[in-house]
C-alpha cells in the first residue's frame, strides 16, 4: 500500500502531511511513501524524505495518481478534488461542518475520508489528535503575537517615569488553544479573565491563574417588553480589556461584538485563534 504526502497549496500554509520521521516508520512498517518535491519546504528537504525511505515525486499528478493513502493537512482545494479517485483514502483536517458542499463532492467521487478533527479526545486517541496539538500551538503563538502587538508592557511594572497597570486580557473560549493563551499571558504577568458556555472549564480556567467569568452571573432580567429574558454577556464588555482571544473553533461573530469605543480601551487587540 502507497501513502502519498502531496506539497500543501494554500496560501500561508507551511506545515505537511507526514514528516521524515513518520515517513521512516510507515516504510519500516511496510508501506511505500512518496513525497512530492518540495512538500516539506525549507526544513524538511526531499533529501531527508529520500534518506527515510521514501520516492519522490516530480508533481502532484504523480503522487495522488500513484498514492492509495492520500495524507495532506488542508482540505483538498476543487483542483485536489479532480486528482483524487473512487476508491483513495484522503487524511487531512477536512472541516466538514463548514464545508458541506466539499463533503458532497468527495463523496460523489468516491473518497473516504478521515478528518483530523473528529478524532475523539480520549486517552486511546491521543497519539491521533492532531487538533489538540494544532491548538496549543495557536494558544502559544497567538499570546506571543499579541503581547508583541499590543504596543504596552504586558505586567504591571514601576518605572521612574510611574507604574504601568497590567494588561487586562479576555479569553473567549476555555479549551487547549484557549487555555495555552492563558498560561502565556499569565506567565508574561497580565491579569487574565475567561469565558465559556461550559460551567464545567470554570476550575481549568482558574488552575491557570485566570478569572471565570461565570456564565450565570451574564444573564440580565427580563430587559425585553415582551417579558423574554435575553441572553447577552455584557460583565466582560464592562472591563477596561487590552487584549480579546477568541479561541472558540467557529467564532460567534454575531453574538460577541465590542460595541463602542467606551467600552474599549484605547491600543485594544483582538487576537482570533478560530
Amino acid at each position: 500500500m502507497k501513502v502519498g504526502v502531496p506539497r500543501e497549496v494554500a496560501e500561508g500554509e507551511r506545515r505537511v502531511g507526514l514528516v521524515p520521521e513518520t515517513v521512516g516508520r510507515l516504510v519500516k512498517d511496510g508501506f511505500e511513501v512518496i513525497a512530492e518535491s518540495g512538500a516539506g519546504r525549507d526544513y524538511n528537504l526531499d533529501a531527508a524524505y529520500e534518506e527515510a525511505g521514501a520516492s519522490i515525486g516530480g508533481g502532484p499528478e504523480e503522487v495522488y495518481g500513484e498514492a492509495d493513502i492520500v495524507v495532506k493537512v488542508q482540505s483538498p482545494t476543487e483542483d485536489e478534488i479532480g486528482l483524487l479517485r473512487e476508491g483513495q483514502v484522503l487524511i487531512c483536517f477536512l472541516n466538514g461542518p463548514q464545508e458541506p458542499g466539499l463533503v458532497e463532492k468527495l463523496a460523489e467521487a468516491g473518497v473516504t475520508v478521515f478528518s483530523n478533527e473528529a478524532v475523539p479526545r480520549t486517552s486511546a486517541a491521543q497519539a491521533m489528535d492532531a487538533l489538540s496539538s494544532m491548538g496549543s500551538i495557536a494558544g502559544y503563538k497567538c499570546a506571543l503575537i499579541a503581547a508583541d502587538t499590543i504596543g504596552k508592557y504586558v505586567p504591571m511594572l514601576s518605572t521612574a517615569a510611574g507604574t504601568t497597570k497590567a494588561a487586562n486580557v479576555m479569553v473567549f473560549g476555555v479549551a487547549v488553544a484557549g487555555l495555552q493563551a492563558m498560561a502565556i499571558m499569565n506567565r508574561l504577568g497580565a491579569e487574565v479573565f475567561a469565558y465559556d458556555i461550559r460551567p464545567e472549564t470554570k476550575e481549568q480556567a482558574q488552575s491557570l491563574g485566570a478569572t471565570f467569568i461565570d456564565s450565570e452571573d451574564e444573564k440580565e432580567d427580563e430587559r425585553e417588553e415582551d417579558g423574554y429574558e435575553e441572553y447577552e454577556p455584557t460583565g466582560w464588555r464592562k472591563m477596561m480589556t487590552s487584549l480579546g482571544f477568541y479561541s472558540y473553533a467557529e467564532p460567534p461573530r454575531d453574538r460577541y461584538i465590542v460595541e463602542g469605543e467606551e467600552e474599549e480601551e484605547d491600543g485594544s487587540e483582538v487576537e482570533d485563534e478560530g
